[in-house]
């Protein structure tokens, strides 16, 4: 009978125990309140992928914007580099017609006429 007692009080004291370490579901409002915390930080999550996807979008207009500016001044450059060149080879064969020019006339002899004296020629002191 004293086992039966005994075994009685510890079963009774295990299910006591048992009772007060389990936790009670959480109520209605708690379950609100933690669905709403979560909204919260999603709806926050979201917003600043908005604010990031918006942010890329403008940087994309801005180099797409840049790229076309540059593609003008890389024409116009190409433009400048071939213009450049033309007139450097222009001007180089001017400078050779030139001084072929020079060239031949260093070639021509030009005769010297001789004048004659008309006047008398000083006399020596």
């Amino acid at each position: 009978m004293k086992k039966h007692i005994l075994i009685s009080l510890l079963a009774a004291s295990v299910m006591t125990l048992s009772a007060c370490s389990a936790k009670a579901p959480p109520s209605f409002g708690e379950q609100m309140q933690a669905h709403s915390k979560e909204k919260a930080a999603l709806a926050k999550q979201w917003q600043a992928a908005d604010s990031k996807r918006e942010k890329g979008q403008a940087l994309l207009a801005k180099g797409q914007k840049n790229l076309t500016k540059a593609q003008k001044a890389m024409n116009q450059a190409n433009l400048d580099i071939k213009n450049g060149q033309t007139m450097i080879a222009e001007g180089e064969a001017a400078m050779r017609a030139s001084e072929e020019a020079v060239r031949a006339l260093r070639e021509v002899v030009i005769e010297i006429p001789t004048t004659p004296l008309t006047v008398p020629a000083p006399a020596a002191p």
